[in-house]
């Protein structure tokens, strides 16, 4: 047969494995016998290919010229190749419809999908509208979770705000680690290292709930709030940093703490109403996996509970706690630093975006492997709030634990 050596060339060079072009080239001149005006331009036709690399060339070469090899290697792997392209459009729609939560109600979005070309198949141009019906099961989904592996379950979950960097500069987030030491915990290495472990064990693991609480207590102006906001905004979509009220954790519309890995609970008003019922309550949101929504004009529906709370108070009794209870970390904060603006001032600065993408690090890297959440330190603030939380029954028998254990003789009864 006879063909034009630039269109070798040309099909040649659109080779992306480099072994397989090289082969090629060299084969021209081993099994082609080339005119004299074909080998004298030989160098120029190389060049020129290799500027106008095209490999479609060769597949329109072996169409016309073995066209028994065409049709059975060739033509079926060009069918499969256009399938796995169409497929990755089609995925590629649903997922920016998703990403961009596209109403396909609205006769104007829907208009514009009628609009939009998609791929050519044949004569027709493939509209995102038609890839949308043709390809309709691919949005359909059987269940919605926080997250999950399975694909036909809708994960709310779409990845973190925040990036991570190949190594921590921990001198971008040395003076919030400051905070937490010397403030929050109090200097309490102990409350320290669980405060750290614990909000790492909700980053690195998204949708798993700690089945604990941390109680921040301390005055006014000390720093408190400065350190949920930083943590709130780790979790940017996933949290609620400011909840006053215990109606939107255990009351009639809950639907706040609804796919929040992250609430804080500041000062809650309305404990006091129904308060023991309450505490129960909201017992139940820190450990149990699931819980009841209600919001107003939606029928009630259960869904997936991955919220852990913050209790932030400058009050000395804010909850009810038993002598057993295993769901409260009580911090007792240090007020060392309250009412220092300029420190304030200077720390909230420092808190931009390579300081977010260095403690998101800091966060995500630690290791936890030996962190059980559920062994809590107890403190002498969670003492005292135990002690507090007794019956006025349970005091008197510790007063009187002797005379119950050993008995009270007969004789020394007044009747």
């Amino acid at each position: 047969m006879e063909v034009s050596l630039l269109s070798i060339f040309c099909g040649l060079y659109g080779i992306a494995n480099e072994s397989i072009r090289a082969e090629g080239i060299g084969n021209i001149r081993k099994f082609n016998m080339l005119s004299a005006n074909t080998d004298k331009n030989y160098g120029q036709a190389s060049s020129n290919g290799e500027r106008k690399p095209n490999p479609w060339i060769l597949t329109k070469i072996l169409r016309y010229h073995n066209k028994d090899y065409y049709e059975q290697i060739i033509k079926p792997l060009l069918k499969k190749n256009y399938e796995l392209k169409k497929q990755s459009k089609i995925v590629d729609t649903v997922k920016q419809i998703e990403k961009h939560e596209i109403d396909l109600k609205d006769t104007a979005i829907y208009d514009q999908l009628c609009s939009i070309r998609q791929w050519q198949d044949g004569k027709k141009n493939i509209t995102a509208n038609d890839a949308l019906e043709q390809y309709h099961s691919l949005f359909e989904k059987v269940g919605i979770r926080f997250i999950s592996q399975n694909h036909k379950i809708f994960s709310l979950f779409q990845g973190y705000k925040y990036l991570q960097f190949e190594e921590v500069n921990y001198t971008k987030i040395e003076g919030f680690l400051g905070l937490v030491k010397d403030t929050i915990s109090a200097n309490d290495e102990l409350i320290y290292e669980y405060l750290l472990n614990w909000f790492a064990f909700i980053v690195q693991n998204a949708g798993k709930k700690t089945e604990t609480a941390i109680i921040l207590q301390g005055l006014k102006g000390i720093g408190k709030n400065v350190f949920t906001n930083v943590l709130c905004e780790l979790l940017a979509g996933y949290s609620s940093k400011n909840i006053t009220d215990v109606d939107d954790f255990v009351g009639k519309f809950n639907a706040a703490i609804e796919n929040k890995t992250l609430a804080i609970a500041n000062e809650m008003k309305n404990f006091g109403e129904s308060r023991m019922s309450n505490m129960d309550a909201l017992k139940s949101i820190i450990t149990e996996y699931s819980f009841v929504v209600n919001e107003k004009y939606i029928p009630k529906h259960e869904v997936q509970n991955v919220v852990n709370i913050i209790l932030v108070t400058n009050n000395i009794f804010p909850i009810k706690i038993e002598n057993n209870d295993r769901r409260y970390v009580v911090c007792k904060c240090n007020s060392v630093r309250r009412g220092d603006l300029a420190y304030f001032t200077t720390l909230c600065n420092s808190f931009v975006e390579e300081f977010y993408n260095n403690l998101f690090l800091f966060f995500m890297t630690r290791d936890i492997s030996q962190f059980n959440p559920r062994n809590i330190p107890m403190t002498q603030a969670m003492k005292d709030i135990i002690r507090s939380s007794r019956l006025k029954v349970d005091d008197i028998i510790i007063v009187h634990f002797k005379q119950f254990k050993d008995g009270v003789i007969i004789s020394q009864v007044e009747l």
